[in-house]
């Protein structure tokens, strides 16, 4: 088997959409939804919001 390197550059002219939700859409969904969770365990650990 061959070994493919990792494509480095998103072209969002030319690549297929399901690999774009792929490599960009779900990989900052998870970072968002990281983000809201650790502001969950701030607040619940009885901390003000730090936005605040």
């Amino acid at each position: 088997m061959a070994c493919q390197a990792a494509k480095l550059e998103n072209d969002l002219g030319r690549d297929p959409i399901p690999q774009l939700v792929l490599r960009i859409a779900i990989p900052s969904m998870l970072a968002s939804l990281v983000v809201y969770l650790s502001r969950m365990r701030w607040l619940a650990a009885g901390a003000k919001s730090p936005r605040t």
